[in-house]
């Protein structure tokens, strides 16, 4: 989208629950993560989701090594069972 300033990726919760802080900020790091390895250069800021349950705007922050780590060794793990499944 974008709002005639700057360009935003949004993302949305359309559950009827609320999406928790921490996974919003986790998904927005890694959508920035992605969006990086495929040298589209936005800034952290330009990621936001809406989380229609609360009617909260989560916006995009420093992107943590930590969640990447994390997100990596997931990725690794359902690669390693994902024939057993």
């Amino acid at each position: 989208a974008t709002d005639g300033r700057r360009d935003v990726v949004i993302y949305y919760n359309f559950k009827i629950l609320p999406y928790d802080i921490e996974a919003s900020r986790r998904l927005l790091e890694i959508a920035h993560w992605l969006y990086q390895q495929n040298e589209i250069d936005l800034a952290p800021s330009q990621f936001e989701m809406v989380d229609l349950a609360t009617g909260i705007l989560h916006r995009g922050k420093t992107v943590r090594a930590s969640t990447i780590q994390r997100m990596k060794q997931t990725a690794t793990v359902i690669e390693s069972v994902w024939d057993a499944l």
